[in-house]
């Protein structure tokens, strides 16, 4: 067999993926030059949907459309991305006669489509039906159709994915398909307990119980590769890479993407780190989604597939647990996250929404429309209240750079209620029993025109003292050791000083800030042998604080940094003060705080490292004296409540006599109904308004 070289195969790859965006499909047809937009005839029937025929054109897309009953099937249902919004290309609509009845725009990806299943020899039937062709648009027919899509694919005669264009050389390809289905056979005994974990964080938090952590015999990867290197190994590896960077919205990067989320979703681990990092470096910084994202969107996907095949009772997924679990898909019409949804969900018909796409259904609208709907059942309370916090322009909680003591949400939304979800999403923390009921005794319900959520429940603490909100750069997602990845580490080194400061640096403190940290109750520290579990809790903390400390002054010396060296000395001043407490005054001048780590504090360090919650939190202290780890910006003033019904805690603002949601919070000590200890919930709980 013809060998194959890496450079062909990388040019391959860049054009094959230029092809899906539409910038090398070619010149656009022009069949239909001199015709109208085509005008869709109305449909006859409620159970009505529309077919096209595909002719044996060559380079123009000519079809004729049909209608029929989805319950005839006889037709096969396209599953692709729309890719961009911009309709370049054109169908063009074909009578009986083979008259021109007008054209229908398309998009780059459905032309791509198109061309190659018309071409397709493996493809007999050239009968399909596509959203994008079979619906008008334009009309209120589509909150309809969108209504049937469940229906119209379950009875297809197949359903087609489509993941990219044809490619330019088949033997190129060949090489890492071949790969994807060894690796695939190859990590097969890891899909029962992938799929047990539920998610792909709690999955590498159990990483090491996976019966296969290493790539198959003779395709470990080697930092000796180069870019002239004949290996049919590299080939693939480097054809893995380079198609599957990028977001979410490039379709065959969704396939690759289905192994780093199914297959071995740790697989940076796996590949050369040096060809990693210059490959993230040139070609992933300025993407819209990292590869993490694209994982756990794809085992999502994956797994409530699997569910389904295996008739579990609970594959079904209420409206609201979709809308969760698919929250790093892209749509182009933000309504799509609540009305495509609505075909798989198993609430759907208790909820009563109706697809409504015309222009007086404004997105605000829809998702205020569903949030009341969602909250009038108490079970979704708890996740519909995270959603609408994680969701929220993190931006419209923080205080301005003017320094405003009153900064408004920029969403006409009330701070309860759902919305398009803005990215990055911050974190969640792990579920409790903050409330003694862990259902209300009535469900909420809402004032003023539904803009007013009332619930029951108490306010418990309030925050005094509080930090920035963290979030990932870019960098630290990729791994790029570049200036914004040490400002991303330095602010968290300082926010995380400043509150053990204003704490006072003591073991129980230092231990209340780690179990802060994870957002878990019942995460609990690597064993420190002959020392008590708060003692091995604060070493798991220091051992953790001294790396970032220790990554934070190597990498600034390598990017040319000097403003960090006020962090670092504040650093390590605490450092020196819990190495005290640990180890003993009389051994506190044989530390050095830059010194490296040993076996025990990596390992120490390891163990609250992969459990930290940061991502778009804040930490604070609260007027108790608790550690405090909060969703978005919480400031001094703000409340700590406790609700009927919900499994954690959450930050309110006043407004007057009534409250900004903020988000959700983990306060140290107070998150199995501590405040409630003694006390009966109906003699100090009351009416709460959220606006």
């Amino acid at each position: 067999m013809r060998r194959r070289h890496p450079r062909r195969l990388l040019q391959w790859s860049r054009s094959k993926i230029d092809r899906l965006y539409g910038k090398a499909g070619g010149k656009k047809n022009d069949a239909s030059e001199g015709l109208s937009p085509y005008i869709y005839e109305t449909l006859e029937g409620p159970d009505k949907i529309r077919t096209l025929q595909l002719h044996a054109t060559k380079g123009k897309i000519e079809c004729s459309l049909r209608q029929i009953s989805f319950l005839d099937s006889g037709y096969q249902a396209l599953s692709y991305v729309w890719g961009g919004e911009e309709k370049l290309f054109k169908a063009t609509v074909l009578d009986d006669d083979g008259k021109g009845l007008g054209y229908i725009p398309l998009t780059a990806n459905v032309q791509a489509a198109l061309c190659d299943l018309r071409d397709a020899k493996g493809v007999k039937s050239k009968v399909f039906w596509i959203d994008q062709i079979c619906i008008n648009q334009q009309g209120d027919e589509k909150n309809h159709q969108v209504a049937l899509m469940g229906e119209i694919y379950r009875n297809a005669s197949r359903v087609i994915t489509y993941v990219g264009s044809a490619a330019e050389d088949e033997e190129e390809e060949a090489c890492g398909i071949r790969l994807l289905q060894r690796l695939d056979t190859h990590f097969a005994p890891n899909y029962e307990l992938l799929l047990i974990t539920k998610s792909l964080y709690w999955a590498n938090q159990r990483r090491s119980e996976f019966p296969v952590l290493e790539l198959p015999q003779g395709l470990q990867a080697r930092e000796s590769w180069v870019e002239d290197e004949d290996k049919y190994v590299s080939q693939g590896w480097k054809w893995l890479l380079q198609v599957a960077h990028g977001d979410a919205s490039r379709p065959f990067a969704v396939i690759v993407g289905c192994c780093c989320g199914r297959i071995f979703f740790f697989f940076l681990d796996l590949f050369p780190s040096k060809y990693v990092d210059r490959f993230w470096e040139e070609e992933c910084m300025h993407a819209s989604q990292t590869h993490f994202d694209i994982a756990q969107s794809v085992y999502t996907l994956w797994s409530q597939r699997q569910s389904q095949k295996e008739q579990h009772p609970e594959s079904r997924k209420s409206l609201v647990e979709l809308m969760s679990w698919h929250e790093h898909l892209h749509c182009w019409d933000p309504r799509d996250r609540i009305f495509a949804m609505l075909a798989i969900s198993s609430d759907a018909s208790a909820l009563g929404i109706v697809p409504d796409y015309s222009d007086s259904a404004a997105v605000d609208l829809v998702f205020l429309d569903a949030s009341v709907r969602i909250l009038q059942n108490p079970e979704f309370l708890s996740l519909s209240l995270l959603l609408a916090c994680s969701w929220a322009e993190c931006q419209a909680w923080t205080e301005d750079s003017a320094g405003s003591s009153d900064p408004a949400p920029t969403s006409a939304l009330p701070s309860w209620s759902l919305g398009p979800p803005h990215s990055p999403i911050p974190g969640w923390s792990v579920h409790s029993t903050p409330h003694p009921r862990n259902s209300p005794r009535a469900p909420p319900y809402f004032r003023l025109d539904q803009t007013v959520l009332v619930l029951k429940g108490g306010v418990i603490d309030r925050i005094s003292m509080s930090t920035p909100v963290s979030f990932h750069s870019h960098s630290v997602s990729l791994g790029i050791a570049d200036e914004s990845y040490i400002q991303t580490w330095s602010q968290r080194l300082r926010s995380w000083t400043a509150v053990l400061i204003h704490l006072g640096v003591n073991l129980e403190n230092v231990a209340a800030f780690s179990r802060a940290l994870t957002t878990s109750i019942n995460w609990s520290p690597t064993v420190w042998d002959g020392h008590s579990v708060t003692e091995a809790t604060a070493f798991a903390f220091w051992s953790y604080f001294r790396q970032l400390a220790n990554y934070v002054r190597e990498y600034a010396c390598e990017v040319a940094m000097e403003d960090v060296t006020a962090t670092t000395k504040t650093c390590d001043s605490v450092m020196r003060e819990l190495f005290a407490l640990l180890f003993g005054d009389s051994v506190v001048e044989l530390f050095h705080p830059d010194s490296a780590l040993g076996p025990e504090e990596e390992s120490a360090s390891d163990g609250i490292w992969s459990h930290c919650q940061i991502q778009g939190r804040s930490f604070c202290v609260t007027e108790t004296g608790r550690v405090c780890n909060a969703m978005n910006q919480a400031r001094e003033g703000d409340m700590v409540a406790a609700f009927e019904g919900t499994s954690r805690l959450w930050i309110l603002r006043p407004v007057g006599t009534k409250y900004l949601l903020i988000g959700e919070a983990f306060v140290d000590g107070l998150m199995n109904g501590e405040a409630y200890e003694g006390i009966d919930p109906d003699e100090v709980d009351y009416e709460i308004e959220l606006v």
